[in-house]
């Protein structure tokens, strides 16, 4: 069973300002809830299983073929233990910029750029293009276990917003969404890209029986 750390749950501060010109305060403020339950559901997930974490990390580094990938695992358990409070700050605030900026420009009727656009922007970078691929199998995975609850989603989101349709590049409260924030976030810490990839991944497995809950939370939300 999982070990519970209350400590570790990092409580939201005043909810960011909404992007200009809303379509109704009504229609904000269900945004601002929904952004807010999911960032924050994922986060006391997250915190809740730390020590199932460490236990993880620690089962792979036995099992490690090689002493680099062994000390990768180890360093990982590092940084969760002394800096994980700090990893959960920075993907709140990550997610929620990101958030607001995606559906800035939903509302002004263009979504982010196409994933073809971001590649041929970048083509020469390596790095960049490793974790895209990362980004997108970890959120693949994410996303087929939450099919349903996200089709639901993706429609009230999409009527809130009162387009025709979004899409998961366009949804900012996509699994994908997620994992490119806590990116930022370690971006924004200068961790390095394999550790970062390593703690997606622990990430992606620590949350992801609660996903489907906290999605279809956000479904109930909307329609309350």
């Amino acid at each position: 069973m999982a070990s519970r750390y209350p400590s570790n749950v990092v409580p939201f501060e005043a909810p960011v300002s909404p992007p200009s010109h809303p379509p109704s305060r009504d229609a904000s403020d269900l945004l601002l809830g929904c952004r807010d339950r999911l960032c924050q559901g994922v986060i006391i997930a997250f915190a809740e299983n730390l020590g199932q974490a460490s236990n993880d990390l620690l089962g792979m580094a036995d099992r490690a073929t090689s002493l680099e990938q062994q000390q990768l695992y180890f360093a990982a358990m590092d940084f969760l233990a002394n800096r994980g409070q700090s990893m959960l700050q920075h993907f709140r605030g990550a997610f929620v910029a990101q958030f607001d900026q995606s559906i800035g420009a939903l509302r002004q009727g263009h979504g982010p750029r196409s994933s073809d656009e971001l590649v041929e922007l970048r083509l020469i970078d390596t790095d960049d293009f490793e974790r895209d691929l990362a980004v997108g199998k970890l959120s693949a995975r994410a996303a087929c276990n939450c099919a349903n609850q996200l089709t639901a989603l993706d429609r009230r989101l999409a009527a809130l917003l009162r387009v025709p349709r979004i899409g998961q590049d366009d949804n900012p409260l996509h699994p994908r969404a997620l994992c490119s924030s806590l990116l930022q976030a370690f971006r924004d810490m200068e961790v390095g890209d394999e550790l970062a990839l390593a703690l997606l991944q622990e990430f992606e497995r620590q949350t992801s029986v609660e996903l489907p809950r906290i999605y279809n939370d956000l479904t109930r939300h909307l329609v309350d």
